[in-house]
């Protein structure tokens, strides 16, 4: 088949070469190397020369910064300066960003394991040379380079890094069948090509960026219990550190966060002692000065071993087991604090509510990692694999995925209630169920809020809303429309996320705005009724409204990407003096949890109020 010269220019097109370690400069991250030479390579539509001769080759692309990447996909550095030697080799002196990727690829050219580099380039004016049994040869005599890689699979491995080829009697064979591009193709081609410089060089600058932002935010974290941080995190950011090296760093430098030797966050406690256990017996034993025994007294210290944490007199510790096998079988509490039960038989579902924020987080699909033990990382993607097609004889390439962590570590959760001493010695109904979950609904509701607006400061967990970046956004500026509602869902699609547990979220005010707002003329209301008790729908997704959303913005996204970690174990101290004049003993409680979101761009949050 015949290919017409000018369908041959159209196409931008690349060679590779070999690198020489001998050029190498370690101290200053530089490497010299020969990019391209008038080796004869094949193509598809045959043989193609590069011509080197003088005004052949336009260098101005690379030597005003051009990008060096990683197989044409990943910045790692730039193009220092490019030159065309009297031997018609073009060569260039290229070097390596400190960024982690970059890191990565220089050692491996040190280490001679990345050995191959190839140049981008287009062609703007070319000749057919020569035909010969029925194969074409083609000699490229204006053509423009806009880039240099390293690669995997080498053309042209005649000339590399500190090599050179003599090719000074290698002249130019006759040229027939010229065809030249017209000045304004020419001119085109030349604005594609700097064009395309400057989307590599924006790409690099993005992935610096994010990078940085990742680096921060795993910073401010964890600022308040490392005195550290500052140095640390000016290492990474000068260094080229990835988010991951950087978690590792910090775990590193916070000896009191080892993880502990033993990960099972269970004792083992057989099913007799587990019914047998009480939270109220343990609470009574304290309030009346004796030391704990029985299963109470030894599952706390043992407890207190695996988890390598003190406990006093007047604290005891609820080991996992306990809180895994506990049913919950209060789903309300007395808005009284259980004076109303005294003497009475009540049953369990007739106890007066008290009105608390709903707990929506979890309901909208939030994972909840349980039982922890020490400081855990879990993995997450933080660049795409390259996928592409190859012929027959085609040799894969590397992809490009990286991979990063989510550090979670325990942050401290205290629950400040008191319990009338009447009511726990005399309650007709199971006090020691309603403990139990009046206990940890009071911490769920705090983890909630966190999860959505935790600050970040004082030791308290980074929620959805103080994630620094990558989070999508939409503005409403006026009343909501169903034009901006469905913003939420591209904002999300546009990062590949919507796919998992995806719904809406915002507050009661919020819902009642959108129950009379119609998508359009003779069309429903935007908050439709949901099938889930308490839930609404919106785009044919979940919805739901509670008061732990600020400011009454809006909140769509994968919700499984959010996760709610919390650490095995429960301290309870038991204060009976501070409320004895009002006959009641104090109860701190204390849970550790953190919270983390794997993926920023699975979410989508309104920058204003949705109820304008």
């Amino acid at each position: 088949m015949k290919y017409s010269i000018a369908d041959i220019i159209a196409k931008p097109e690349q060679r590779f070469l070999a690198i020489a370690k001998d050029a190498i400069n370690v101290d200053a991250r530089t490497v010299s190397l020969a990019f391209s030479s008038e080796e004869p390579v094949e193509f598809y539509f045959g043989f193609e020369i590069l011509d080197h001769s003088p005004g052949a080759c336009d260098l101005s692309l690379l030597n005003d910064g051009a990008a060096l990447m990683d197989n044409h996909r990943c910045l790692i550095g730039k193009i220092e300066a490019a030159t065309t030697d009297a031997d018609r080799v073009n060569r260039a002196v290229v070097r390596f960003s400190k960024a982690a990727k970059a890191e990565e690829m220089f050692q491996d050219v040190i280490d001679e394991i990345r050995t191959k580099t190839s140049v981008g380039y287009r062609r703007l004016a070319m000749v057919l040379e020569k035909t010969e049994n029925g194969v074409d040869t083609y000699r490229t005599t204006k053509w423009q380079p806009y880039e240099i890689s390293l690669a995997d699979v080498p053309a042209d491995s005649t000339v590399g890094v500190g090599r050179s080829k003599d090719l000074s009697n290698n002249q130019p064979l006759p040229k027939t069948g010229v065809k030249t591009m017209d000045p304004e193709e020419l001119a085109r081609q030349e604005a594609a090509a700097k064009e395309a410089q400057r989307v590599q060089m924006n790409n690099g600058r993005t992935a610096e960026r994010t990078r940085i932002a990742e680096i921060d935010a795993t910073a401010k974290r964890f600022a308040d219990r490392v005195p550290t941080m500052d140095a640390i995190r000016e290492k990474a950011v000068n260094e080229g550190w990835d988010e991951s090296k950087f978690a590792a760093a910090i775990l590193d430098s916070m000896p009191e966060a080892k993880r502990i030797d033993n990960p099972n966050p269970n004792l083992g406690m057989g099913e007799k002692d587990l019914r047998t256990y009480s939270i109220v017996k343990a609470v009574r034993t304290i309030a009346a000065g004796k030391p704990l025994e029985g299963i109470e007294g030894e599952a706390s210290r043992e407890y207190a071993k695996l988890a390598k944490r003190d406990v006093g007199e007047k604290t005891f510790i609820i080991p996992n087991d306990v809180m895994v096998s506990a049913k919950r079988a209060l789903s309300t509490q007395s808005a009284a604090a259980g004076g109303y039960t005294v003497g009475t038989q009540v049953m369990t579902g007739e106890m007066i509510e008290l009105l608390r924020n709903r707990m929506l987080t979890v309901l909208m699909g939030a994972r909840v990692l349980s039982g922890l033990v020490g400081n855990i990382a879990i993995p997450k993607i933080a660049g795409g694999a390259s996928v592409y097609w190859l012929p027959s004889n085609g040799e894969v390439t590397e992809s490009g995925q990286s991979f990063g962590q989510l550090g979670l570590t325990p942050h401290r959760l205290i629950a400040n209630t008191a319990y009338d001493k009447e009511l726990m010695n005399q309650s007709s109904i199971s006090i020691e169920d309603f403990v139990r979950d009046d206990l940890m609904r009071v911490c769920a509701i705090e983890k909630d809020r966190a999860a959505i607006n935790g600050s970040g400061a004082n030791g308290e967990p980074i929620g959805l809303l103080s994630v620094p970046s990558g989070v999508g956004t939409v503005t409403f500026s006026t009343a909501a429309t169903w034009a901006k509602i469905l913003e939420f869902e591209t904002a999300v699609a546009t990062a590949n996320a919507d796919s998992g547990s995806l719904g809406y979220m915002t507050t009661p005010a919020v819902r009642g705005k959108l129950k009379g707002i119609q998508k359009a003329s003779a069309l429903p209301f935007i908050w439709e009724k949901g099938s889930a008790p308490g839930m609404g729908e919106v785009n044919g997704y979940p919805a739901g409204a509670t008061n732990q959303v600020p400011l009454n913005k809006v909140i769509f996204g994968n919700w499984v990407d959010m996760v709610v970690a919390e650490w095995a174990g429960i301290d309870v101290v038991v204060d009976p003096y501070s409320l004895a004049k009002k006959s009641q003993i104090q109860l701190i409680v204390t849970q550790w949890a953190d919270i983390g979101v794997r993926h920023p761009g699975s979410f989508a949050v309104s920058t204003d109020a949705g109820n304008q």
